[in-house]
């Protein structure tokens, strides 16, 4: 919820606004307002909703809270990092480039290869590996390694699930 707020919330309204918008829409203001509701609309639902269904498939002695804390953690500080650290700023920094100069500056190769817009944009490495190395990796080596230990249907499942198999090979 907090992705979806800052994200699309407060940076969606605040770049939607129609004077700003008329400025800032292509600086990476925009980008900074993607990245953020991407995650709070899609990304957390996408790792919940897949958790929610692992909860169900893998043996309980299996599970690892402490791998998924830290994989928890580690996208979301990777992810304000990367706001913090390079989209915002770097936005703010062509925002102020488009009122002096105009749009075309903002976005010219002179601009974009500029000390201090290069200087952000190196710096959102630090926020991206956090989130790579210290989030999706170990959910992913979770639930890699994980698939060996998916609980077996039970009794109830397998006779449902028999009359049904038995029409489809008869079909066939």
């Amino acid at each position: 919820n907090f992705w979806n707020f800052v994200g699309a919330g407060v940076f969606g309204f605040i770049i939607n606004l129609p004077i700003v918008n008329y400025y800032e829409h292509g600086t990476y203001l925009t980008v900074n307002h993607g990245h953020a509701a991407l995650m709070g609309v899609y990304g957390n639902l996408a790792v919940a909703a897949m958790l929610f269904c692992s909860r169900y498939l893998i043996h309980p002695d299996k599970w690892s809270p402490r791998l998924l804390t830290c994989s928890f953690w580690s996208m979301n500080i990777g992810l304000v990092l990367m706001v913090a650290m390079d989209l915002f700023p770097a936005g703010i920094l062509q925002l102020a480039a488009v009122l002096d100069n105009g749009l075309w500056f903002a976005r010219s190769q002179q601009f974009v290869l500029s000390t201090p817009f290069q200087t952000f944009t190196w710096m959102r490495a630090v926020g991206g590996a956090i989130f790579v190395v210290g989030g999706v990796f170990p959910l992913v080596v979770f639930l890699v390694t994980r698939l060996g230990a998916i609980k077996e249907g039970t009794a109830a499942d397998q006779e449902v699930g028999e009359p049904i198999a038995r029409e489809a090979v008869q079909e066939v």
